[in-house]
């Protein structure tokens, strides 16, 4: 919701002829309470992160729930490398329809399964 009030200032500043009025608007918003609050991804679309992570990078010994929703994905989380995030940036965009534009934004996106999950959740169908 916003408001706008308005109001007129004089000023004289001599003879009739050197008035000065001033108009002054003032908008205000309110946006208490008002806050749009993102989407956190659910149980499901975690899941088929954790699936799509597992089958793309034939990880066959391991099983979902060995892959914790915000462990690293590189590095001491489950160690994965560069041609492994190829290879979920290809399985994101055919399964999700989901594009990552740059290595950027890759790197943002590919730091848990987490941030993968939210990537989809606001990407999705953007494309």
């Amino acid at each position: 919701m916003f408001q706008v009030s308005c109001f007129t200032s004089s000023l004289r500043l001599g003879g009739e002829m050197s008035d000065l009025h001033l108009e002054t608007c003032n908008l205000k918003l309110n946006l208490i309470g008002k806050r749009r609050r993102m989407a956190e991804p659910n149980d499901h679309l975690i899941e088929k992160i954790k699936q799509l992570i597992i089958q793309r990078l034939k990880l066959i010994e391991m099983t979902p729930e060995m892959i914790e929703n915000d462990a690293p994905l590189f590095g001491e989380g489950l160690g994965l490398d560069s041609i492994d995030a190829l290879e979920l940036v290809l399985g994101l965009e055919k399964e999700f329809g989901v594009i990552i534009p740059d290595a950027e934004v890759g790197k943002k996106v590919f730091q848990s399964v987490k941030t993968m999950a939210q990537y989809v959740l606001e990407h999705q169908g953007a494309s």
